[in-house]
């Protein structure tokens, strides 16, 4: 997992009410156009 998806993901977790959220919105708030969705998905199942 890139380190900088992690660190968007708790950035936007600190700062924001983000639920309820599709995941099309999760993926559009903290990560970048160039992000693959499954990458995103890998990240949050290994911060759990």
């Amino acid at each position: 997992m890139s380190k900088n998806i992690r660190e968007n993901i708790l950035a936007f977790m600190r700062s924001n009410s983000y639920a309820p959220m599709t995941a099309e919105n999760l993926i559009e708030a903290v990560a970048d156009k160039k992000c693959n969705p499954a990458k995103l998905w890998q990240g949050l199942r290994e911060m759990e």
